[in-house]
């Protein structure tokens, strides 16, 4: 039988998340449980949470002196600098693709950057896969090739037909990629 409230107990609203985020719950909120982590870690950093404009996504901000570090989900924000928002996706891929856990596809970021046609899409990364959008913002388009790096300078590159293809090496796998945009692969208005 279920317990029944009255309006002298509000429901925490924390409790539907337990099952999924127990840390988040224990900690009380998002952000207390980022410091509680970046304080068992040693990091000496203060976690704040800043929502952003026109979103309803919330970004993770970790202050530490001068430089700044933003986690989470959503488009570019102010602190990402100056630039339109596929400009800014590429900046921050090409800084963190230099270290893990992307460190894998960083040779393959930069020779994409340096094909115009691939630099006027909006790149993302996820589980060893780089993607290209024609959109920066969602919804993120899924139509077009994919490479999954799958390590010693091999990848394997998923076309919009749905085809699977190994390649070696960086140069092979963008020649590859362009071969197989489609006409129409210019990006889409955000």
């Amino acid at each position: 039988m279920p317990e029944e409230r009255t309006d002298a107990e509000p429901e925490e609203p924390l409790r539907a998340y337990a099952e999924f985020y127990p840390e988040i719950v224990r900690a009380g909120s998002l952000r207390h449980a980022l410091q509680a982590a970046a304080d068992r870690a040693g990091h000496a950093r203060t976690i704040g949470l800043m929502p952003q404009p026109g979103r309803r996504h919330v970004v993770a901000c970790a202050r530490s002196g001068d430089r700044s570090s933003f986690l989470g989900s959503g488009g570019p924000s102010e602190a990402d600098g100056p630039g339109d928002a596929v400009s800014v996706r590429w900046r921050r891929l090409r800084a963190s693709a230099a270290a893990p856990p992307y460190a894998s596809l960083y040779e393959l970021v930069e020779a994409a950057f340096a094909e115009p046609r691939l630099r006027a899409l909006s790149p993302r990364t996820s589980h060893d896969r780089l993607r290209f959008s024609r959109r920066a913002t969602a919804p993120l388009r899924t139509d077009l090739p994919m490479v999954r790096a799958t390590g010693n300078g091999r990848y394997r590159v998923r076309t919009c037909e749905g085809l699977l293809h190994h390649t070696t090496g960086t140069a092979e796998t963008i020649a590859l990629i362009l071969d197989h945009l489609p006409g129409d692969d210019r990006p889409l208005s955000t």
